[in-house]
């Protein structure tokens, strides 16, 4: 798997909400997605470290796609219900994205695929 050091942290990050069943994911119709400003990206990684849980965006990053311009993603695709864990332990997670978390859960959502741009 890769490492955080493998994305890039001065580029923003999009959070979007999927629905997992059965190994299959699939986007939630009509949800928006989150656009992470860089230096919000890197306080959060940074709170992340300090608690221990890296592992949320660690555990399952890879690359799965490239954007029609041709930057390379990794995506980290952890359960809603650990992000919700995880950032409920740090104060720094923009007012703006928990609240989607909160809306995209009543939407249906139980994963976010987290896109980073990748290091080449």
């Amino acid at each position: 798997m890769a490492t955080i050091t493998d994305v890039k942290l001065d580029k923003p990050v999009e959070f979007c909400p999927y629905y997992e069943r059965g190994g299959y994911a699939s986007p939630i119709d009509g949800a928006q997605s989150f656009i992470m400003k860089p230096d919000d990206a890197q306080t959060l990684v940074e709170s992340l470290i300090k608690v221990n849980k890296l592992d949320l965006i660690e555990e399952s990053l890879q690359s799965l796609a490239v954007r029609r311009d041709g930057t390379v993603l990794k995506t980290a695709m952890p359960l809603l219900s650990e992000v919700k864990a995880s950032f409920s332990l740090i104060d720094s997670v923009p007012h703006d994205l928990l609240k989607m978390i909160h809306a995209w859960e009543l939407q249906g959502a139980n994963e976010i695929h987290i896109d980073f741009e990748a290091r080449c």
